[in-house]
């Protein structure tokens, strides 16, 4: 016990100052993030699912107003079966919804702690777990967007991390499993970029076996994620959806909104006329020019810095240039508005790699100068985000049955593409006779099946007040029937 007794304080210090930041999200209420209504319609969606006997939920019957989505099976799903485990314990939805964005940022620093802890002491794990827990991007994604995928992304990408490492195919795989159930782009970025530091970060004996390593577990966490992955794939075609949609060249932050910009609750707009922060933070920026002024001093010196710090560094460099509007025409080669809808979402990127390298830096230093930089850090991260991490001025006060009509998205893009707009239609009843004479009784609708009697006085035509998908089908009198 006594062993441990350092790391254990170290995890109840990274408790309390999450709880401290998460504050806000225990005021009665759901506050208007910029997600938390589509979020919402999604954890109501897969509760109706499954109280209905219907495992995994793929469609969401009651969304875009009544006529349906496709949703459920084309969107990342840990984050809503997470949120659906409080439900099942009494929790309200609105409280599972905020409970899991305080548990995304409490587990993050924990499993960060744990990852580096592994290499290096104490003081320097805690500081660099800090500077990834209380980024101010962090607080953006929480506490003004409310992305509870992107937000539970940085509890798994410092697990593969862990198990890198620690060189544990279970820690890889846990995570790997984690991050693609759990978050789309992170997924993608990761997936280059993991592969690229085990060959800069293990020497040549040890490298072949990692890599044996971490791909099996790769290859395992796709497989265990099909259920979730393949219809994603296959089927996203059929929808609307496309990162493009948002214009993702307009969404560039400038140089200077990175290096300060205000704290808004509002949106990123295209220009720099936006309502959000996407400031880098102080204790970041000063890493960056510290990692910038270690690196010079090697080379003044005639040493070469390390593998693994200059793959650390072009990686931190590379994803603050696609940031930035420098680089509108490698979006337009290399069709990364396809991929990314908003630039500074790479900052995600950004959070992890400065941790590590902060975490590098401090290694450097002597005994007694790693807890004066250590301690000095952590206070100035108190600092820099308590002042952010306040209440969201803009509460909801619809009740449930808003959210499960609502689109379930950000713009309608997940409607099916037979369907011409990407707006929600409000139908009175859920089937209708069109043409002829008919009576229509209704015997039971569920997300998976519809089932109704009808009674033809004369040739009818039938509306079924759904939107089509690719799988649907319509028995009459127990025959398979086109559908118009």
């Amino acid at each position: 016990m006594r062993k441990y007794f350092k790391d254990i304080i170290s995890v109840i210090l990274i408790t309390i100052l999450s709880l401290v930041m998460m504050r806000s999200l225990f005021a009665p209420g759901l506050p208007m993030f910029h997600d938390s209504s589509p979020h919402l319609s999604r954890l109501v969606a897969l509760d109706t699912g499954l109280k209905e006997g219907v495992f995994p939920p793929m469609w969401a019957k009651n969304m875009m107003g009544g006529i349906g989505s496709p949703v459920l099976m084309l969107t990342y799903q840990f984050p809503y079966y997470l949120m659906e485990l409080w439900v099942k314990l009494g929790i309200t939805m609105q409280d599972s919804y905020k409970l899991t964005l305080g548990l995304s940022l409490l587990l993050s620093g924990i499993v960060m702690y744990f990852a580096l802890r592994h290499r290096f002491g104490r003081i320097t794990s805690l500081s660099a777990s800090m500077i990834y827990l209380l980024a101010p991007y962090r607080m953006v994604d929480i506490l003004v967007r409310g992305a509870v995928g992107e937000a539970l992304a940085f509890v798994f990408v410092p697990m593969i991390l862990l198990g890198l490492y620690r060189k544990s195919f279970y820690w890889i795989l846990f995570g790997w499993i984690g991050l693609i159930l759990t978050h789309p782009l992170a997924s993608a970025i990761f997936a280059i970029f993991y592969p690229l530091y085990i060959l800069f970060l293990y020497k040549k004996r040890e490298r072949k076996i990692i890599f044996i390593k971490y791909l099996t577990a790769f290859i395992f966490s796709i497989l265990l994620s099909s259920f979730n992955l393949v219809p994603t794939l296959l089927l996203t075609g059929f929808t609307h959806y496309s990162p493009a949609l948002s214009n993702p060249t307009e969404h560039f932050p400038t140089f200077f909104q990175l290096i300060s910009s205000k704290w808004g609750w509002g949106a990123s707009m295209p220009g720099n006329g936006d309502y959000m922060s996407f400031s880098l933070g102080l204790i970041q920026i000063i890493t960056v020019v510290a990692f910038i002024v270690y690196f010079f001093d090697k080379w003044q010196m005639g040493i070469k810095p390390g593998r693994e710090k200059i793959f650390l560094g072009g990686s931190l460099l590379l994803g603050i240039l696609l940031m930035l509007p420098i680089s509108s025409g490698v979006y337009s080669i290399l069709f990364l508005s396809n991929f990314i809808d908003y630039p500074w979402r790479l900052l995600f990127l950004f959070v992890f790699l400065i941790s590590v390298i902060s975490a590098l830096l401090m290694h450097k230093l002597k005994s007694k100068y790693q807890y004066l930089v250590g301690v000095s850090v952590i206070i100035i991260l108190i600092i820099q985000t308590l002042p952010i991490s306040i209440k969201h001025p803009d509460y909801w006060t619809q009740d449930l049955s808003f959210f499960e009509y609502d689109t379930g998205d950000d713009k309608g893009e997940y409607v099916p593409i037979y369907r011409n707009t990407r707006f929600k239609f409000d139908f009175e009843e859920t089937i209708n006779v069109i043409d002829g004479k008919a009576e229509v009784e209704k015997i039971q609708e569920l997300s998976h099946l519809r089932e109704y009697k009808i009674n033809a006085i004369k040739d009818s035509v039938i509306r079924i007040n759904s939107t089509y998908f690719p799988g649907w089908k319509i028995f009459v009198d127990g025959k398979e029937t086109n559908i118009q």
